[in-house]
């Protein structure tokens, strides 16, 4: 990775937690140096509610921080529609933004 910095890269995706990848621990080790996309684990809206906020809780440091965006890494597999309909609607909060779409800046995560 310092190599694609010194190079001009600035920005990762895919960015895949199945496969090892982190974004808490990448953001604390390199900073701003680069922004980042994706980082969710795919299987936290399978698992259910409980999941689907310990994932949100646990990428929210880098969210508030900018220059990433959050989202599941990969195609996602089996789950509720319901539960995904939830994962999306807190993720629009972490987001600042409501259901809705207008805009409400970033506050403390809130289920």
């Amino acid at each position: 990775i310092p190599g694609w910095i010194r190079g001009g890269i600035n920005h990762i995706w895919p960015f895949e937690a199945f496969a090892g990848m982190d974004v808490v621990a990448m953001r604390k080790e390199y900073g701003q140096a680069f922004s980042m996309r994706g980082g969710m684990d795919k299987f936290c809206v399978s698992k259910g509610r409980d999941a689907i906020d310990r994932e949100l809780d646990r990428v929210c440091p880098v969210v508030q921080d900018g220059g990433y965006i959050p989202h599941l890494d990969h195609m996602l597999p089996h789950a509720p529609f319901e539960d995904y309909c939830y994962y999306m609607e807190q993720k629009q909060k972490l987001l600042g933004k409501s259901v809705a779409g207008r805009r409400n800046g970033f506050v403390k995560r809130e289920r």
